[in-house]
């Protein structure tokens, strides 16, 4: 209960002097007195609106830039719940979770193949990682610790390899001779495809989580432990390591392999450079993402020199360049409801068939259209 304090006397607020008292400064309040008092306070409320008004337009105001366009169109790629993808120029691969994985080279509704992505006795397994080589002769599946190579002409395996440890992730050079894996053992390995066999392995400190080959035989990969590195074949050693503070979950390269990203769980995402002092050329914060809990970005996709598409696990997409901060258009894919399909994440973006599109775990293939 709360209570008054006169002198140094506690009294209670139901005591006969206190409700006296008060009974009696209303009294003697002239009506002029209280006008004066009423009017003031009227004004101090008005006051405070205004303000409040002014910064709700300023909000506004700034942040018109981050308007998202909502996107709700989509093709059904597959009908299956789809584990990891990868989307280029000439074919998309879709890895699911239960039936192996799908290969589209002329249609985004039809697909060309479904291949069996388990080994010979092996049952079947979660799709991993996939990739496809730049000149289309090459796709990859891995589910569990079985790698397997597939010929894109005529559907067929070529042949299956056994890794060390559980892959987390995959990448193949352009020319489709040379694959990085990252490993749940706490190592990265290159593998040669055409002749089968481990060329190469880096130690890391923690499990690897991301993985990516240029075409300069560097590879740039990223570990539990808050950590991105970067590697030369032949070389054991890494020839920098850039920290984060958080897992590095998304490692890639630009088309010319100078520019490295490296990005963490619920962290920053870094743009740096491959060659000379290794200075960064960008940064997308992460503090704006810690406001939005579990946002991350999950896939990134270079549209030119300095310009990038970013998408996140909030199924929203960001087109940037490195000479802004802000992003320069913003999508949000699927429509806002409680279906339990709603639940999909954002899993792969990329160009295919001279447009730009996005992919949700639920199958849904979004069109962004040309930049």
């Amino acid at each position: 209960m709360k209570r008054f304090f006169c002198a140094r006397h506690m009294v209670p607020p139901s005591s006969p002097f206190v409700v006296a008292a008060a009974h009696a400064r209303r009294a003697t309040s002239s009506p002029k007195r209280l006008t004066s008092r009423w009017t003031s306070n009227l004004k101090h409320h008005f006051s405070q609106l205004a303000y409040l008004g002014c910064l709700a337009i300023v909000m506004l105001i700034s942040s018109g830039c981050e308007q998202s366009t909502r996107i709700t169109a989509f093709d059904e790629l597959s009908q299956f719940s789809l584990s990891t993808a990868t989307i280029t120029p000439t074919g998309i691969i879709a890895g699911s979770i239960d039936n192996g994985a799908a290969a589209h080279f002329n249609s985004t509704t039809e697909a060309n193949f479904f291949w069996r992505t388990g080994g010979v006795n092996d049952s079947q397994q979660p799709v991993s990682a996939v990739a496809l080589s730049a000149d289309n002769n090459t796709a990859i599946t891995a589910s569990g610790s079985t790698l397997n190579l597939w010929d894109t002409q005529s559907g067929q395996s070529r042949h299956y390899l056994s890794a060390p440890a559980t892959i987390n992730a995959v990448a193949i050079n352009p020319s489709g001779t040379r694959a990085a894996l990252a490993l749940d053992n706490k190592t990265a390995v290159v593998i040669n495809l055409e002749r089968g066999g481990i060329v190469q392995t880096w130690v890391h400190a923690s499990p690897v989580l991301s993985v990516a080959i240029n075409n300069k035989g560097v590879v740039l990969t990223g570990e539990e432990a808050n950590a991105a590195h970067l590697w030369r074949l032949g070389v054991d050693e890494a020839l920098v390591t850039q920290t984060h503070e958080d897992a590095v979950t998304l490692v890639a390269f630009d088309d010319s392999g100078d520019t490295a990203v490296t990005a963490s769980r619920y962290d920053s995402v870094h743009f740096w450079q491959t060659a000379g002092k290794h200075e960064t050329q960008y940064r997308i914060s992460g503090k704006a993402m810690a406001l939005k809990a579990g946002r991350r970005a999950v896939d990134i996709a270079f549209t030119a020199p300095n310009s990038v598409l970013v998408a996140f696990s909030d199924n929203t997409i960001e087109y940037r360049r490195f000479t802004q901060q802000t992003p320069i258009q913003r999508w949000a894919l699927g429509k806002k409801t409680m279906l339990a399909r709603e639940n999909s994440t954002l899993i792969a973006i990329g160009q295919f068939k001279n447009s730009w599109r996005a992919l949700m775990s639920d199958g849904r293939l979004y069109e962004l259209g040309a930049l």
